[in-house]
C-alpha cells in the first residue's frame, strides 16, 4: 500500500491507495483545488500534485475512507437497518415448524441446515465509513447479525447459522472485497467457505477441508477489468489486481469452475452452459444442496470441491425455492 495525503478546503486527511488506484470524497458544492501527496515505506513524501475538481455527476457510488467505495443502495440499508425481534420469531417459528420437518420428509434422514449471510463491503468496512454516515446510523450493522445468527441458532437440532460477518472483518485489511465492484472476490469467499466448513466439521469431524495452507490451492493475482461499480461511476477502462485461486488438486469431477472472458479460471459469474451439479471421485464428506445468490457463486467452488455431491436449482443464482423432487430423488 502506499499513502496518499489529501488537502482540500483548509482541510486534511490520509487515504490508504488500494492496488494502483485511491478513492477521495471531497465536499462542496463548486470547483475546488486539491493538493496530493503520495509517500511509501522507505520512501519519502512526493512532491505535490494539484487536481482541479468539479462537483457533479449521479452515480450510485459513494466513498468511506482509505479508497473504499460502496454502492450507495447498501447506505440505505445501513440507515434503515433494524433488528426486528418479531420478524426474526416468525422466521424462526416458520423454520423449525415447516422448513425443517418438510425438508426432512423429502430426504427422509437427518440434514442440517446452514443459514449464512454474506456481509456485503460497507457493512464489512462500518469503520471505515466516513463520520456523517456513522452518526446517521442508529444501530451498527455487527448487531443485527448478531441478532440472526442467535436467532437461528436457538431453533436447535438441525438449524444453525454462522457469523461472517466477524469471519471477514478478522481479515479486512487484505483483498477481500473489489475496489471497484460491489462484491467480494474469491479470497473473501474463501474465508467465508473456511467458516462454514467449521460447523460442517462439528457434525461430520472427518470431512476434509481443502486449504490454502495444506496446498490444496494456490493464489494468482491478476490485473482484470474493473466491476460493476466502475462501470457506474463511466470508468469503463478502470482495472484492479484481484487474487484469483487456482485448484492444485486433481481428485475431483465436475467440482464448479467457469471461465472470465479473459481466460482465467475463477468462480465469477458462469456463462448459460454452467456445470451445475457436482460430484467427487471418492470422498466421505456429507453431501450438499445449495441455494444462494451473486455472493454465493464466488464461494460455490470452494463448496463444490469439498462436499461428496453437491446439487443446485435451475438457474443457480437467486432461486431460493426448495425444490423436494431434488430432496427426494438425491
Amino acid at each position: 500500500f502506499s499513502t496518499i495525503r489529501v488537502v482540500c478546503n483548509g482541510a486534511e486527511e490520509k487515504n490508504k491507495c488500494i492496488d494502483k488506484y485511491f478513492y477521495i470524497e471531497v465536499g462542496g458544492d463548486s470547483d475546488m483545488t486539491v493538493k496530493l501527496y503520495a509517500t511509501a515505506d522507505g520512501k519519502r513524501e512526493s512532491d505535490v500534485t494539484e487536481v482541479r475538481v468539479t462537483p457533479g455527476g449521479d452515480a450510485p457510488v459513494w466513498g468511506g475512507r482509505n479508497s473504499h467505495l460502496f454502492y450507495m443502495p447498501t447506505l440505505d440499508f445501513l440507515l434503515s437497518n433494524r433488528p426486528d425481534t418479531a420478524s426474526l420469531d416468525q422466521l424462526a417459528g416458520y423454520i423449525q415448524n415447516k422448513t425443517v420437518p418438510e425438508i426432512q420428509k423429502a430426504t427422509g434422514k437427518k440434514t442440517n441446515l446452514i443459514f449464512a449471510i454474506i456481509p456485503d463491503p460497507a457493512t464489512c468496512y462500518y469503520d471505515e465509513q466516513r463520520d456523517y454516515v456513522q452518526h446517521a446510523v442508529q444501530i451498527p450493522p455487527e448487531s443485527a447479525m448478531k441478532a440472526f445468527v442467535e436467532k437461528m441458532n436457538s431453533i436447535g437440532g438441525d438449524v444453525c447459522a454462522v457469523d461472517l460477518l466477524t469471519a471477514l472483518r478478522a481479515h479486512k485489511d487484505e483483498h477481500i472485497y473489489f475496489s471497484t465492484d460491489t462484491h467480494y472476490t474469491e479470497l473473501g469467499a474463501y474465508y467465508s467457505y473456511l467458516e462454514i466448513m467449521k460447523k460442517v466439521r462439528s457434525d461430520y469431524p472427518k470431512a476434509k477441508v481443502r486449504t490454502l495452507d495444506s496446498g490444496d490451492y494456490h493464489v494468482d493475482y491478476v490485473d482484470v477489468g474493473g466491476g460493476d461499480m466502475a462501470g457506474m461511476m463511466g470508468f469503463s477502462d478502470l482495472k484492479e489486481v484481484v487474487p484469483f485461486f487456482v485448484a492444485d488438486f486433481t481428485d475431483t469431477g465436475s467440482y464448479y469452475v467457469s471461465k472470465r472472458n479473459d481466460g482465467i479460471k475463477a468462480a465469477g459469474f458462469g456463462p448459460s452452459g454452467w456445470q451445475r451439479d457436482s460430484e467427487l471421485k471418492s470422498s466421505s464428506n456429507p453431501t450438499c444442496y445449495f441455494l444462494g445468490d451473486s455472493y454465493g457463486c464466488y464461494i460455490l467452488p470452494f463448496i463444490g470441491a469439498n462436499f461428496s455431491k453437491v446439487w443446485t436449482n435451475p438457474g443457480v443464482l437467486w432461486n431460493y425455492s426448495i425444490d423436494k423432487d431434488i430432496l427426494t430423488t438425491n
